[in-house]
């Protein structure tokens, strides 16, 4: 900490303090939100190539195969809903992401 900066040690200590609080109401949106604030930065950082189809894939997935709407009246059709929506296409492009990262030279 001490390279850094004094407005730079404020930010840092308001995301933190932000992130620790959290929202009087939590929802499972808001959480997400918290979760994911800042990635694409984050991710376009170490990646200008390889982060916009990442943050594709995390988009549509969340869009179209985690955003089950409806309540579930078994766990059997819970148990059929996620065994159709592992997360395999957002797991394929991470793995992607990472090797390329991993396997490049810098």
């Amino acid at each position: 900490m001490e390279d850094v900066d004094h407005a730079g040690a404020v930010k840092v200590h308001a995301s933190v303090r932000d992130s620790i609080i959290g929202v009087e109401k939590p929802s499972k949106k808001n959480m997400i939100a918290t979760l994911f604030k800042d990635f694409g930065a984050r991710l376009n950082q170490m990646d200008k190539q390889g982060a916009p189809k990442v943050l594709a894939s995390l988009k549509n997935y969340l869009d179209n195969y985690d955003s089950q709407k409806t309540p579930f009246t078994t766990i059997q059709k819970y148990t059929e809903y996620r065994i159709l929506n592992v997360g395999y296409g957002l797991v394929f492009f991470y793995l992607v992401f990472i090797l390329s990262s991993l396997l490049t030279e810098p």
